[in-house]
């Protein structure tokens, strides 16, 4: 999938800093919102938080505090991923070289000297 993805458009992780991601992480703490797991994330989550917890099944959570508690456990999954992803099939711009961009040609520009 990723491959044939690769060749009709170009994947471009967005890297953030250690700052922003720290931020993005307050900012889901404060105001959760739905998120998708994969199915083996979210069970080794779920056992962890109701052991963690004294939890003796599901029912019993808050789901605010789980997403708080497994969001940056969420974020740091699936950076290794994006990482992986875009070594293979695309190329790494970083967040804040983004950030500074004023234009679409500025933007073009990051990117084509990420893909060197």
């Amino acid at each position: 999938l990723y491959k044939l993805l690769s060749e009709k458009t170009l994947i471009v992780y967005i890297k953030t800093s250690k700052e922003t991601e720290r931020k993005l992480i307050d900012r889901a703490k404060k105001r959760p919102k739905p998120m998708y797991y994969s199915p083996n994330f979210f069970k080794k989550s779920l056992q962890s938080y109701l052991k963690e917890n004294n939890l003796s099944y599901a029912a019993q959570i808050n789901p605010d505090s789980f997403v708080g508690w497994v969001f940056p456990k969420l974020v740091a999954d699936r950076l290794k991923k994006y990482e992986s992803l875009a070594s293979k099939y695309g190329c790494t711009i970083k967040s804040d070289e983004l950030h500074d961009c004023s234009s679409s040609k500025d933007v073009i520009a990051l990117i084509s000297n990420a893909l060197k």
